[in-house]
């Protein structure tokens, strides 16, 4: 019975050994891959790898890579899969969160590409990297509706400059109403961008722009 018991644990331990050796080998085959840029085969052997990883430590060098090759092959679900595992473990989050957000925006999924980037500067609220973006994105949003609403309003200045209505006639009131409702889908954006950096000259314009255009 005792040599039964040891058998089976050797057998055991040949498995879990046997398990580890092909984690590695799967591993290498990966960075190998990577290394040449052929990242649909690393991200298999990277796969591969983390599925036959068992119970040792998470290697996050590996899942960032994976994440990495993921998002060179445009595989965005995946890349946010694997850089999602790298950002909550620390592991280059910064860089993470900015490869996460941009896969969110290559899925055209807006509301995630910001709020992926606020969590960031959250946690690295000095990255000047994440401000970068945030508040490139926060000012191409905020003059997207500040155009939409300034379009508006030009066009109804256009049809007074016709004749087709006063400026004191309903037509036009409405009108004005209609472009205030994009001014203040703009200032929110603009406001945030402003908290970013509230000493650049484009968005304080932008801003100043906006708010008279609410107070008409």
């Amino acid at each position: 019975m005792k040599k039964l018991i040891a058998v089976l644990i050797l057998c055991v331990g040949f498995l879990g050994n046997s398990y580890a050796q092909d984690a590695l080998a799967l591993k290498n085959a990966g960075n190998e891959a990577l290394r040449t840029k052929d990242y649909a085969k690393a991200l298999t052997n990277f796969e591969k790898a983390i599925a036959n990883w068992g119970k040792q430590d998470p290697d996050y060098v590996m899942i960032y890579n994976t994440g990495y090759s993921a998002y060179k092959i445009k595989n965005w679900n995946k890349s946010i899969k694997y850089f999602t595992m790298a950002a909550d473990a620390s592991y280059k989050a910064e860089y993470a969160y900015l490869y996460i957000a941009n896969s969110y925006r290559e899925l055209n999924n807006m509301p995630k590409f910001e709020s992926t980037l606020e969590t960031g500067l959250e946690k690295y609220p000095n990255s000047k990297k994440i401000k970068s973006f945030l508040g490139v994105y926060y000012l191409k949003e905020g003059n997207a509706h500040y155009k939409k609403g300034a379009g508006i309003l030009q066009a109804a200045a256009n049809d007074v400059k016709a004749g087709k209505y006063k400026t004191t006639d309903a037509k036009y009131k409405e009108q004005v109403e209609k472009a205030k409702v994009d001014f203040k889908a703009a200032l929110p954006y603009v406001e945030k961008a402003m908290q970013l950096d509230s000493s650049d000259p484009q968005t304080q314009q932008l801003k100043n722009l906006v708010e008279e255009g609410m107070k008409m």
